[in-house]
């Protein structure tokens, strides 16, 4: 009886898993492994199998020198902009967790970067660095002559990291402010 009873819960237990199991086979291992296999193979434009190359594409990806500037980039943006974003996320934070006048009001304006949507943040830092952009316009008061931010490889990552670390710090910054409190 109590075998009968282990086996019936048993088989009850994988019918709660089987639709997360199903999920996660068909979204997930399957597109992992199939990407692995098309990995060795060399496609055309509408993905028809041209030849088998076996690692050739593994070894041209490491050799390729945009892999190199990409993955030094991304040690760079993490390198300054995780340091700077979490600084000032608990700097504001324990300012707003202090008695000033306003905290609240403050907690609005500070958060507001963050409800906006990725791409209307984009588009801002778009209008803000371009060509006949507000950054330009203001450096044409003081007599500078403005460029296009977006398109000098010097500035684009530091556009970047800017647009990043005015986007996060509101939301770090409420999670330090809860941890203060």
């Amino acid at each position: 009886m109590a075998n009968k009873m282990k086996k019936e819960e048993l088989l009850q237990s994988y019918l709660f898993i089987l639709p997360a199991a199903i999920i996660l086979l068909v979204f997930f291992l399957f597109p992992i492994g199939y990407a692995f296999v098309l990995s060795f193979l060399k496609l055309n434009s509408k993905f028809a199998v041209k030849a088998v190359v076996g690692a050739q594409n593994y070894t041209d990806v490491l050799s390729d020198r945009k892999l190199i500037a990409a993955f030094f980039n991304t040690l760079k943006y993490v390198a300054i902009v995780v340091p700077i974003q979490t600084f000032l996320a608990m700097l504001i934070a324990s300012v707003l967790n202090s008695n000033i006048k306003g905290k609240n009001t403050f907690r609005i304006i500070y958060f507001l970067p963050t409800l906006t949507s990725s791409a209307a943040l984009t588009l801002i830092f778009m209008f803000m660095f371009n060509q006949e952009g507000l950054i330009n316009m203001f450096l044409k008061v003081f007599g500078v002559q403005g460029k296009n931010w977006l398109d000098d490889v010097d500035f684009v990552l530091k556009v970047i990291m800017a647009m990043n670390i005015w986007s996060t710090v509101p939301f770090f910054m409420t999670i330090y402010l809860a941890g203060l409190q």
